[in-house]
């Protein structure tokens, strides 16, 4: 699960100093507040649910 956040940032992260990178593409964004989101949900439930 983290494993899939930290690729869809380091697509973002530039590894060499330079120009500022450019703002997340909307399909990253969507992809990272359902990571988001799926996680706040697991979170919020019981743990035997």
């Amino acid at each position: 699960m983290l494993v899939r956040l930290g690729e869809v940032l380091a697509r973002r992260s530039p590894t060499e100093p330079g120009p500022e990178p450019e703002l997340l593409h909307s399909a990253d964004a969507d992809e990272l507040f359902a990571f988001i989101d799926d996680q706040l949900g697991r979170a919020a439930r019981p743990a035997g649910a």
